[in-house]
């Protein structure tokens, strides 16, 4: 059976070499995206996802590393810390690691 990739896994522990300790699974699903306590929220383009996180392409938000921002994915809510950031001329890609999934 398939876990549910949006639920943190038991064990978040990691090497100094491989911080992912989870497989990504590529993704191509619309995510709405926050910064905690804003009231602007942007769609993005979910690009894949883990146990502990995820990757999105968005615009028109200014995310650094350590921002939380609440999500919605489908079904799915819940917060996250922006772990990195790139910016290009068109669009900004996120790595985000996952720190709550509020109940249905």
């Amino acid at each position: 059976m398939r876990r549910n990739p949006l639920l943190l896994s038991d064990n978040c522990e990691t090497s100094t070499l491989d911080r992912r300790s989870s497989e990504r699974v590529p993704a191509s699903d619309a995510i709405t995206l926050s910064l905690r306590g804003a009231r602007e929220s942007i769609t993005g383009e979910l690009r894949d996802l883990s146990d502990e996180g995820f990757r999105a392409v968005h615009t028109g938000l200014v995310m650094c590393s350590g921002d939380y921002v609440t999500f919605h994915l489908g079904q799915r809510r819940g917060t996250a810390q922006v772990v990195w950031t790139r910016a290009t001329a068109d669009e900004r890609e996120s790595g985000f690691l996952i720190t709550q999934i509020y109940p249905n």
